[in-house]
């Protein structure tokens, strides 16, 4: 059973919950609550759902009452206050009391929901009314193990990385509130896909992607170095510090087109992150992002970053992913038909026999899957949308992330001297001298 607050157009406030059996205790809770206050509350049963609206007035009988459900003690989050609703089509909002000044957390808006929680765009009035992003983990266990997880490595980079140069998202602080843990991030923009997608997937110009890649780089040689592996490298994962943007219409396409503004990005989500010493998962990473090891589950290391890098710049040049696909066979069926054929070592290595038949990987090239790939992957160098010398120099780079072998996969140390990184018309078009000033790669 699921329990929360809500506001509904600042006359009611609601408490919504789902279940399959309505608990008796929380209906007696409702029925106490009605007798101890002036107003009493509606209900609204339905199969499995229970809507009560309290007026607002009784608010302070309702928060010294503990929402009992199936056994145990659902307490509400409190961590800040929500002045009334900005927006006419948003009627729903999470209510918590107004903090002391200078103290707590005020709640601007939802920003995103998740398994683990959701995330919210916050003030924080101790920070001098900074505007942050508080990530809230619901209270369940595994989702508490793995927040602790991430605190531990964020508290790893804010120790290695003080002033935030390396690009990763930064930890401001983080706390448990009555089982709730809660973090806070400094507040950033859409994601690289977001952005993406709300373009049509338009794709990147080459100057963007090569400054994106570059940062991308960058931050993640960092956290090699702090002998972390970020295990879900994805467009998702790349946020914007700022994503305002110019609009043009395309006359041809008949259609509106954004080009953001600036291309400075953060890595963020280190949920999955681990370090070298720590246990490693068989499976890692977001399938279409997922090394050719971790699918054969060979061990996997740092490289497997590497390898998500190369697809990620792929679809970043594209508007697409590189790799479309749910299954483990026609995901290395799409490999060989775009990169060749995988190395026979790493065949003859991986316990994963069923892939394979007399040292080559079984697939059936007539059935409806093999004409799919066949007809929706081609060799990596035909995906190219100019011959321009910078065209072919980033594929150059996408190819020595995407090596089968992760011992012979480019190094994020030598990707940064790359020649596609070198100064010239697509340095000059995202402001060079922004960003060419901190390559320092020496750290």
């Amino acid at each position: 059973m699921t329990c929360m607050f809500f506001q509904f157009e600042t006359k009611f406030i609601c408490l919504v919950c789902t279940f399959t059996l309505i608990s008796e205790v929380l209906l007696e809770w409702v029925f106490q609550l009605h007798r101890l206050t002036s107003n009493p509350p509606h209900q609204n049963i339905c199969r499995n759902l229970l809507l009560v609206f309290f007026p607002i007035g009784c608010w302070g009988a309702l928060k010294h009452f503990p929402i009992i459900c199936s056994g145990s003690v659902w307490t509400p989050i409190i961590i800040g206050y929500l002045g009334p609703c900005k927006s006419k089509h948003s009627f729903w909002h999470p209510i918590c009391p107004q903090p002391e000044k200078g103290d707590g957390y005020e709640i601007v808006s939802t920003l995103g929901e998740g398994t683990f929680g959701r995330v919210m765009q916050c003030i924080d009035h101790r920070r001098g009314g900074a505007a942050v992003a508080l990530k809230i983990i619901k209270n369940v266990e595994k989702y508490k193990e793995a927040a602790r997880l991430e605190i531990n490595v964020l508290e790893r980079i804010n120790e290695k990385d003080p002033e935030n140069k390396h690009l990763c998202v930064q930890m401001y602080d983080w706390f448990d509130y009555h089982g709730h843990m809660c973090i806070s991030f400094e507040l950033l923009a859409l994601s690289t896909f977001d952005f993406l997608k709300e373009n049509n997937y338009l794709p990147y110009s080459i100057a963007q992607v090569q400054h994106m890649a570059y940062q991308l780089c960058l931050s993640v040689k960092f956290l090699h170095d702090t002998k972390l592996t970020h295990t879900d490298l994805k467009p998702e994962n790349i946020l914007f510090v700022n994503s305002d943007f110019t609009m043009t219409y395309n006359v041809e396409k008949k259609r509106d087109e954004r080009t953001v503004k600036s291309t400075d990005v953060r890595v963020v989500d280190f949920g999955s992150a681990t370090f070298d010493h720590e246990h490693h998962s068989t499976i890692v990473s977001t399938r279409h992002y997922r090394a050719p090891e971790v699918i054969l589950e060979l061990g996997w290391s740092q490289p497997c970053d590497v390898w998500s890098i190369g697809c990620i710049l792929f679809e970043y040049y594209l508007g697409f992913t590189l790799f479309q696909t749910h299954d483990n066979r026609e995901h290395l069926a799409m490999m060989e038909r775009i990169l060749g054929p995988v190395p026979s070592r790493m065949i003859r290595k991986t316990r994963k026999q069923k892939y394979f038949y007399r040292g080559r990987l079984d697939w059936d090239e007539s059935s409806s899957a093999g004409r799919y790939v066949r007809e929706n992957c081609k060799p990596l160098r035909r995906y190219l949308l100019s011959e321009a010398e910078e065209h072919h120099r980033l594929f150059d780079l996408i190819e020595s992330m995407l090596e089968y072998e992760p011992a012979k996969r480019l190094a994020l140390a030598d990707s940064l001297r790359h020649p596609f990184f070198e100064s010239g018309t697509a340095g000059d078009a995202v402001g060079g001298k922004s960003w060419e000033g901190n390559r320092d790669i020496s750290r």
